[in-house]
């Protein structure tokens, strides 16, 4: 179990090292590896931990059953509750696929029209990072090839 945790944390540093070293702090994306390596290793603990418990004939009581058991339909109410909090923010996410549809068919139509340096509508409202509003910027570069055009900005227009 040990040699379980100390991996997990050599990995998850080993993971963090490249963005932490350019930023101070490893960005969200640097992250999500770290995340999944935590959670991999939380389970592999888990189950070391069940089957040392399984092997020790004094919690084969029927007290300790029920108490497991117990404890397990506590637990498997947290996943209820995350799922009830994520369904508040579905009209969000709803709003957001809306708007992100909307300038898809702008640059469509734009791009059918014959325009191959397109200017489009920002998103201010998102929470992720959006199109910016200089045609070399990765996201805009990607967005362009994606749609097989020379260049797209985003900036803020009225509607």
């Amino acid at each position: 179990m040990v040699l379980v945790l100390l991996l997990a944390y050599l990995l998850i540093a080993a993971s963090f090292a490249p963005s932490a070293y350019g930023q101070s702090y490893p960005a969200p994306r640097a992250r999500f590896a770290g995340r999944v390596l935590m959670t991999a290793a939380l389970m592999m603990e888990g189950a070391l931990l069940g089957t040392l418990v399984a092997q020790v004939v004094a919690l084969q009581s029927v007290f300790a059953r029920t108490f497991a058991l117990i404890l397990l339909a506590v637990l498997l109410l947290y996943p209820l509750r995350t799922a009830q909090r994520l369904a508040q923010d579905i009209p969000v996410y709803r709003q957001r696929a809306a708007a992100w549809d909307a300038r898809e068919a702008e640059i469509r139509a734009l791009k059918a029209g014959g325009a191959q340096d397109l200017i489009v509508r920002f998103l201010r409202t998102e929470r992720s990072q959006d199109l910016g509003d200089q045609a070399d910027f990765r996201l805009n570069r990607c967005a362009a090839a994606l749609y097989g055009v020379n260049s797209i900005v985003a900036v803020p227009m009225d509607k």
